[in-house]
C-alpha cells in the first residue's frame, strides 16, 4: 500500500494538483494504472512513500475524506485546476467521463463549467454506472482540458490529434457564394452549396457552380461526395466522387445527373454535396521489365473469381 502525503491535497491551487487528484479518484477503491508514465510516477513519488508498482491503493480513510472534502471544493478551484481535475477525471475512467455519487454533488458545476453547448446524454454502462454519451461537440470538451502541449496527461496523443490537423483556406468567387461547413464538429464532412448552372452537358446531366476555391495545406487533399439526402430529390453525384487536386485552385463545380424523370428542377441554391479532408499518401511507381510479380493464390482471377457458385 503506498501511503500520500496527507498535505497534498489540502490546497488544490496548480493544474498538476488538480490532475492528480482526478486521476486518483475512484469511487471505491481508488486504484490507478501508471504503465510507463515516468513522469506521472515521478511527481507521485514527491508525495508517497515508494513509488514501486504500477498500480497505486489508497486505504488511508483520513486521505480519502481530505480527497472527498478537496473535490466537493470543486466550484472554488481557478478555471486551470478545474480543467485539470476533470482531465484526470476523465482519463481514470479511460477516456470516460463517469458520475459517480461523488460526483453527482458537483456534476451541476462541471456541466456549468464545461457542457455548456455540448449536447449529451446520460447512459447506464454495463457496472450500472451513469457514464457521459457526448451526442455532440465531444471536440470542444477535449479542447477544453486538452488546451496545452505542457498540460500533464496519460495520453499524450489526443493534444497532438486535436492541434496537428490542416488548415483550409476558403475564397468567394461571388458574393452569395455559402462557405462550406458542418451542422456538428464531429461530422465528417463540410456541406457544400450550388448557387449557379454553368451548363447542360446531356438531357440528364448539369454540371453547378459553388463558386467557393480552397487552398489546403501540403499532404492533403479533398474528396466532394454526395450528402445522402440528394436522393430524395431524384439526382445523384455525376461522377460519384470528385477528387481535388492539393494544387487545384479553381471554383469547386459539382455535375448532378437526373435519375428520376418526374424529378423537379433543382432550386438554388442547394445543399448536395459534402467536402472530404483526406490525408494524401504518397508512393514511388516503377515499371519493372519481367512479370515477377509475387505469387498469390488468387493471381489473375479478375471479376467475380472469387464468386461461389
Amino acid at each position: 500500500m503506498l501511503n500520500i502525503d496527507t498535505d497534498y491535497f489540502n490546497i488544490i491551487d496548480t493544474d498538476e494538483k488538480a490532475y492528480i487528484l482526478g486521476l486518483v479518484y475512484k469511487n471505491d477503491n481508488y486504484i490507478i494504472k501508471l504503465s510507463n508514465r515516468t513522469d506521472i510516477k515521478s511527481i507521485l513519488s514527491n508525495i508517497c512513500l515508494n513509488i514501486d508498482t504500477n498500480i497505486i491503493y489508497i486505504g488511508n480513510t483520513k486521505i480519502l475524506k481530505l480527497i472527498k472534502s478537496s473535490i466537493l471544493n470543486f466550484n472554488n478551484f481557478s478555471d486551470e485546476c478545474k480543467k485539470g481535475f476533470i482531465r484526470g477525471l476523465y482519463e481514470s475512467n479511460n477516456k470516460t467521463l463517469i458520475i459517480s455519487e461523488d460526483i453527482k454533488e458537483i456534476f451541476e458545476n462541471i456541466k456549468d463549467f464545461i457542457l455548456i453547448d455540448i449536447k449529451y446524454e446520460i447512459i447506464k454502462n454495463d457496472k450500472n454506472e451513469d457514464v457521459i454519451y457526448f451526442i455532440n461537440n465531444k471536440n470542444k470538451f477535449l479542447k477544453s482540458i486538452y488546451y496545452s502541449k505542457n498540460n500533464i496527461t496519460l495520453f499524450n496523443n489526443i493534444y497532438n490529434e486535436l492541434n496537428n490537423k490542416p488548415s483550409i483556406k476558403v475564397y468567394k468567387t461571388d458574393k452569395d457564394a455559402v462557405i462550406q461547413s458542418k451542422a456538428f464538429e464531429e461530422d465528417a464532412g463540410y456541406d457544400l452549396t450550388i448557387i449557379k448552372k454553368i451548363k447542360d452537358f446531356n438531357s440528364k446531366t448539369t454540371l453547378y457552380d459553388t463558386c467557393i476555391k480552397i487552398e489546403i495545406d501540403e499532404g492533403y487533399y479533398t474528396e466532394i461526395v454526395p450528402r445522402s439526402s440528394i436522393s430524395k430529390f431524384g439526382y445523384i453525384l455525376a461522377n460519384n466522387i470528385g477528387i481535388i487536386d492539393n494544387h487545384y485552385r479553381g471554383n469547386l463545380m459539382i455535375a448532378l445527373t437526373k435519375i428520376a424523370d418526374d424529378a423537379p428542377d433543382i432550386e438554388l441554391p442547394f445543399k448536395c454535396c459534402q467536402l472530404i479532408v483526406r490525408k494524401q499518401i504518397y508512393s514511388d511507381l516503377y515499371e519493372i521489365t519481367d512479370d515477377n510479380l509475387s505469387s498469390t493464390l488468387r493471381n489473375d482471377g479478375g471479376f467475380g473469381s472469387t464468386t461461389i457458385i
